[in-house]
């Protein structure tokens, strides 16, 4: 089986969890430019400019004089989603809607995938947890000590449930036998009725999170039916010194599934907004987002700054296209908001990834994100 192998990210997340190496001088030699912003064809979100009123005469007259229409209307964040005509160029359908009188700010509804690389199935040592250069599933031997120095951290902590981890990904597989234990619980929804918003969130029947994969229909089930969120869950927090599988950096810990990725592995601006406000507001300090591209958008870099304002850590993957982040951003690793660590990944020698981002200033740390063992949905590993 394939398996996203963008997994640095997922070594910062637990509060344990150390610097490993710096970005090395070879990366000056990698590409200097990202790959143009992909979004969804013919969708923007567009924010007015007036305040409170996104009502049917200002929807009507968008659509009027914007040549579109609205399929859906966001009033806490104030932007609705637009749709233009397919054939319609990109740079003919930001005039029309820029022409409103009353629109303020219009962003392409961009989209965001994890990145891919492979893994063998035969991978089965945690070089990133504990590296004495035994080989990886490549068949390259490591360099001893090129890990997270995990097992000096446990001599301190193995980990707290007080800590909630939002995996803002393709979703979490909560009954798997190694995170089960290591779910956050909704309470409210776990003992009250089903198919109830129990605690008036918005969401019903929330139990272990909640899924914007399909932004029209959020839903309470953040199932991962991808695998690449199940595998970053596994090296945060798979439960430890229980005799079964792997261990997490974390023995304990409260993982909370946020999905906004699909089932390929992609999503839209759209969700990831909902999914990190959703994070947010459930009291998730650290959110866990291996997952890039798109271009700069002003109402992504506002849900951050709200985990911001919320005492959130966001970590974001440095990317997967091998380009200098100094010299062109790629989100949303490199927005300027204070709560941001860009990781990028290394291997087991400590060498840069040949797919990772760097950049001296907008990439922060570097962590193990190559061949990276970890669990798959249906109690699976690889």
């Amino acid at each position: 089986m394939s398996i996203h192998g963008r997994i640095a990210v997922s070594f910062l997340v637990p509060l344990v969890t150390a610097l490993v190496a710096a970005l090395p001088a070879a990366a000056q030699k990698k590409p200097e430019v990202n790959p143009a912003p992909e979004f969804v064809p013919g969708q923007y979100l567009v924010r007015m400019r007036t305040p409170g009123i996104i009502g049917s005469s200002a929807i009507q007259a968008l659509e009027e004089k914007a040549k579109g229409k609205v399929l859906r209307v966001h009033e806490n964040q104030n932007f609705v989603l637009l749709q233009k005509p397919l054939i319609q160029s990109a740079e003919g359908a930001l005039m029309d809607i820029q022409s409103t009188d009353d629109v303020l700010l219009v962003e392409p509804n961009y989209v965001y995938r994890v990145n891919k690389t492979a893994n063998d199935p035969d991978l089965g040592k945690l070089w990133g947890i504990r590296n004495s250069g035994q080989q990886d599933s490549s068949r390259q031997a490591g360099v001893a000590g090129i890990d997270v120095d995990a097992e000096r951290a446990w001599d301190i902590t193995t980990g707290s449930k007080d800590v909630v981890v939002a995996v803002i990904d393709t979703g979490v597989d909560y009954r798997h036998p190694d995170l089960a234990a290591n779910a956050w619980v909704n309470e409210a929804e776990l003992n009250g009725k089903p198919g109830v918003d129990d605690d008036g969130n918005g969401f019903v029947d929330d139990v272990y999170g909640a899924s914007f994969a399909d932004p029209a229909k959020p839903t309470g089930n953040p199932m991962d039916d991808h695998g690449h969120g199940t595998h970053c869950a596994g090296t945060i927090g798979a439960k430890g010194d229980d005799g079964r599988g792997i261990v997490g950096v974390s023995w304990d810990v409260r993982i909370m599934g946020v999905k906004f990725l699909g089932a390929d592995g992609s999503g839209s601006l759209e969700g990831a907004i909902q999914a990190i406000d959703y994070a947010t507001r459930m009291g998730a300090r650290i959110q866990s987002n291996s997952w890039a591209g798109g271009g700069y958008s002003k109402l992504l870099e506002e849900a951050i700054q709200r985990a911001d304002a919320a005492n959130v850590l966001f970590i974001a993957a440095s990317s997967n296209s091998g380009g200098n982040n100094d010299a062109s951003p790629v989100y949303p690793a490199t927005y300027n908001v204070p709560n941001i660590i860009s990781v990028a990944a290394i291997d087991n020698r400590g060498t840069l990834a040949d797919f990772s981002n760097y950049g001296r200033t907008t990439v922060h740390v570097a962590a193990p994100g190559v061949n990276i063992h970890s669990s798959l949905p249906g109690s699976a590993y690889d």
